[in-house]
């Protein structure tokens, strides 16, 4: 009964906001979806890969087998799938949904590429690939560059040409939009 009634309030509460309902152009909206690869950088050797899976780190033990794995079945992927999507609301108005961990650098990118219009970047939407690192964070190393692909399980860093080429993905989404 409790929680009926909480309900019962709820929709009492959206109705009486109908009121205040005012017709959308709908013109202006759309959405679009690109898959492209990242490049990951220099995959290691099968002689790299055993002697990291000789190592002490469990982790990183476990990592390179399954890379020695992979590999038996074929090469390493060159590039990480990755899925742009971008909802345009209006003209003036348009989210940005990117896969992984982005970072920051690179959402800002977007929105100064895109600008006048309002963008709303936002990460972790269609799955965490891994750490996706700014072409800025790449110099410095770091976690983020140097040491999450293992626990991302991929077979290497990413290059420092991704951060390019999302901006450059996400802009032609855009255009395609209008």
């Amino acid at each position: 009964a409790e929680l009926e009634a909480a309900g019962t309030a709820m929709a009492d509460d959206v109705l009486r906001g109908r009121s205040a309902e005012q017709d959308t152009d709908a013109k202006g909206l759309g959405i679009d979806h690109v898959f492209h690869g990242l490049p990951y950088d220099k995959r290691m050797e099968d002689d790299e890969l055993r002697a990291v899976a000789q190592g002490d780190d469990e982790w990183l033990r476990n990592w390179a087998q399954l890379m020695l794995q992979q590999r038996a079945h074929g090469p390493l992927a060159s590039t990480c799938p990755h899925e742009i999507q971008v909802l345009k609301l209006h003209e003036d108005l348009r989210l940005v949904f990117l896969g992984g961990e982005v970072l920051s650098e690179i959402g800002l990118h977007i929105k100064s590429v895109l600008s006048p219009a309002t963008t709303i970047t936002v990460a972790y939407a269609n799955g965490l690939i891994a750490y996706v690192p700014s072409a800025n964070a790449h110099p410095l190393g770091g976690y983020e560059v140097d040491g999450s692909h293992h626990y991302f399980r991929r077979p290497a860093r990413f290059t420092d040409a991704i951060e390019p080429l999302i901006v450059t993905q996400t802009q032609a989404l855009c255009q395609r939009l209008g």
